[in-house]
């Protein structure tokens, strides 16, 4: 049997499974909410969490040409 270190049992949450996709690039709440089957408030949650201990941080973004309050990335 395989025992799993610290880390590896960090990324296995959904705060990890967070994480692991924002290093992949940047993603709004809705597209992190529709890769992990969550709805946008528990995204939220798990951001501000994040943010507060450091692991991330958010941008604003124009996406897509878009005209107006840029995306929150």
């Amino acid at each position: 049997m395989i025992e799993l270190t610290r880390t590896d049992r960090i990324l296995e949450t959904t705060r990890g499974r967070v994480v692991t996709l924002l290093r992949r690039g940047g993603m709004t709440t809705d597209e992190l909410a529709g890769a992990l089957g969550l709805t946008d408030n528990a995204i939220r949650a798990h951001l501000a969490t994040l943010e507060r201990d450091g692991f991330v941080q958010a941008q604003g973004e124009r996406r897509d040409g878009r005209i107006g309050k840029p995306a929150t990335v």
